[in-house]
């Protein structure tokens, strides 16, 4: 092989061996996130499952419904297709995550939102505070 080649060659294998670390490195800490975002056991472990865990448990809409048959909706159903109006805010200045919704209690109390949410708005509370701040529902 001509040296000029085996250089090449050389530096095109360094290349291939950190694009493959990162690509494993960032699929290893996606599955992690992704694996660690559920309420009944995640936890935060690092800047990516907490920004995961709170666009995830924040994420209620109308609009996520499937059933289009209201006498057939489950309690969740019923809460998210009772959120008419969501905005997921972000006060760096103040250290702040805001949830605020707007809920149509003719179909849903918000007893019946927080019994259902309350652990989400936990695991987002938590996810905050990994950032330093705080999240408010």
């Amino acid at each position: 092989m001509h040296a000029r080649n085996r250089a090449s060659f050389g530096l095109m294998t360094s290349l291939y061996q950190v694009i493959v670390h990162v690509l494993t490195t960032e699929k290893s800490i996606c599955r992690s996130a992704i694996a660690n975002h559920d309420e009944s056991d995640g936890v935060v472990a690092d800047p990516i499952a907490a920004a995961l865990i709170i666009a995830d448990k924040s994420d209620v809409r109308r609009s996520r419904v499937r059933t289009k048959d209201p006498m057939m909706f489950d309690i969740h159903d019923r809460v998210n297709y009772a959120v008419t109006g969501t905005e997921l805010i972000c006060d760096p200045a103040q250290k702040r995550i805001t949830l605020q919704l707007t809920v149509d209690e003719d179909i849903c109390t918000r007893y019946e939102y927080f019994d259902i949410f309350l652990g989400r708005m936990t695991m987002c509370a938590h996810a905050a505070r990994f950032f330093g701040g705080g999240f408010f529902s």
